[in-house]
């Protein structure tokens, strides 16, 4: 997503990436023993927010934009 930003924070001996979404959507992903580590899981999480900005939208018929 474009609109998203990742920020790798170090705690103590572990490292946490903090998640910004659609600029004030903050959430954090931790428990990663390198900093290495957590920039193979934000490459991971762009790679798959590419694939799911790919996809066509789902309908349903109990669900729609209004």
């Amino acid at each position: 997503m474009s609109d998203t930003t990742y920020e790798i924070l170090q705690d103590r001996q572990t490292y946490k990436v903090r998640i910004t979404r659609l600029g004030n959507f903050v959430q954090e992903a931790d428990g990663f023993s390198s900093h290495q580590d957590a920039e193979s899981w934000v490459a991971q999480d762009r790679r798959i927010a590419v694939i799911e900005e790919q996809k066509e939208p789902k309908t349903s018929a109990r669900l729609r934009v209004v």
